[in-house]
């Protein structure tokens, strides 16, 4: 009888992110580079992408009726919010219980590229057992403008108001890519984040390491590869890359800002 592999999540203190394959050949898992907060008040360099945002909802406040003039069972009605960019939502909130002043604190806060001409609607539901009802539409018109500000205050026909966060993409610090150990072969680099410091040096999915600080990597172990490139990250760690065509050069690659999009695994939530 044929058998199914079996996939297992990992998640360990050296970093490890991602999933395995077990049953089905060699198992490689996949670890990520470092990342920190940057310092306060850290000057960025490069500065985050124009088109890129962090962007978060603050809170509402809810009229004490319904639009039919009934008043709000437990205190108020439970609600969620959304960002939507044409029919597409980019934002959804969890939905916060009995409360006419929700602020979503168990949403997560990301970066978001937004185009200059996309078109934006806030849209904020009523959670109802039947059929969820809408509270409030409007539209978000210059959102580059609303940046400078950090926050956005939007009226409602219902009577209703609500807040947007609108900021320059938050960055973490480090290098900025995920890789694999694969022992003879070298350590294999399977994600680069899109703004970050590897990125920037032209490393890509594909990529093979070769030695870090002049030493070779096959003799290492994941804690040992973690270990050199962080010990060296700040002033600039040597990697010795062989380039998925073959070719072969050495980088120096430091760390830097990261300004990471929603699906490349960082979590920017401020913690509470």
């Amino acid at each position: 009888m044929k058998r199914a592999p079996i996939f297992v999540l990992i998640a360990s203190s050296v970093g490890v992110v991602g999933s395995m394959l077990v049953g089905c050949g060699a198992v490689y898992p996949e670890l990520v580079t470092t990342v920190r907060a940057p310092e306060a008040d850290a000057v960025l360099a490069p500065p985050p992408p124009e088109d890129l945002y962090y962007l978060y909802f603050e809170g509402a406040t809810i009229p004490g009726r319904t639009r039919d003039g009934r008043e709000w069972p437990s205190g108020g009605p439970t609600t969620y919010a959304k960002l939507k960019m044409g029919d597409t939502s980019v934002i959804q909130t969890p939905a916060e219980p009995s409360t006419r002043r929700p602020t979503w604190p168990k949403q997560e806060r990301k970066n978001y590229r937004i185009s200059t001409d996309a078109e934006l609607t806030i849209e904020l539901w009523v959670n109802d057992a039947i059929q969820d009802k809408p509270l409030c539409q409007v539209t978000v018109l210059d959102l580059p403008h609303l940046r400078d500000g950090g926050r956005a205050d939007f009226d409602c026909d219902s009577g209703a108001t609500i807040s947007l966060g609108v900021e320059p993409a938050h960055a973490v610090i480090g290098l900025g890519f995920y890789y694999e150990l694969r022992g003879s072969e070298g350590v294999r680099v399977t994600r680069v984040m899109t703004h970050s410091p590897a990125s920037r040096a032209g490393m890509k999915p594909g990529t093979r390491i070769q030695t870090i600080q002049g030493k070779s990597v096959v003799p290492m172990d994941a804690l040992q590869v973690r270990s050199a490139m962080n010990a060296n990250s700040r002033a600039g760690v040597r990697l010795d890359v062989e380039q998925a065509d073959g070719s072969r050069k050495v980088i120096t690659l430091a760390d830097g800002p990261i300004y990471p999009l929603p699906d490349e695994g960082v979590d920017l939530t401020p913690p509470s």
